[in-house]
């Protein structure tokens, strides 16, 4: 037997609970935000980049919803300790993340997923209203992509994310292409070796 849970609320409050269905304990966690099932759904199908977006403000959470969720498909944490988590777990095309929020900022949080093996590959950017050259460079520092003031312009936040991502298909096909050819290297040294045996 199987059990479908439906939610029509898009933008839901945080909840867990368990329900035991034939001796089996299942598990529901759902985080506010768009529904985690449903932004892999419209990752995949859709073919959409999977944004984590990270904000201890929920307007400016919706309010980034609102504009990128026709390009993007979304995840949201509300701190910088839930964020790395989040980011960890899902491993996410791109992150926007606000500086100053509670358990571990903006900064920590770009610390973190740069020096993890698992996520250092993906582009950050950081949202903040500090846009003193101080906060900039420590920002930079501390490995993010790009660095927008709040208010920040739609259209060039739009352009921060898709020449991110673009930069980073390039890479990954670079080092495609790098592999590809070591590989070839191999069978071929692999082809010689018994006749330099010989």
């Amino acid at each position: 037997d199987s059990i479908v849970l439906l939610n029509d609320d898009k933008y839901d409050e945080t909840f867990s609970g368990s329900l035991d269905l034939n001796e089996t304990s299942i598990e529901l966690n759902k985080v506010q935000g768009f529904n985690r099932v449903s932004s892999y759904v419209d990752a995949i199908e859709n073919e959409k980049p999977l944004l984590l977006i990270v904000d201890d403000n929920k307007d400016i959470i919706y309010y980034l919803q609102t504009l990128l969720e026709n390009q993007y498909a979304i995840e949201t944490a509300f701190n910088g300790h839930d964020g790395i988590s989040l980011a960890m777990e899902i491993i996410p095309d791109i992150i926007i993340s606000d500086v100053l929020m509670p358990d571990k900022d903006g900064y920590e949080l770009c610390d973190a997923l740069k020096n993890n093996e698992l996520t250092s590959h993906i582009p950050i950017i950081l949202l903040t209203a500090k846009v003193d050259s101080a906060s900039r460079i420590t920002g930079i520092k501390k490995g993010a992509d790009a660095y927008l003031g709040k208010p920040f312009d739609e259209l060039e936040l739009k352009a921060q994310l898709e020449n991110l991502l673009n930069i980073r298909k390039s890479l990954q096909g670079h080092y495609q292409t790098l592999e590809n050819k070591s590989d070839s290297n191999e069978g071929l040294k692999s082809i010689e070796d018994p006749f330099l045996v010989k």
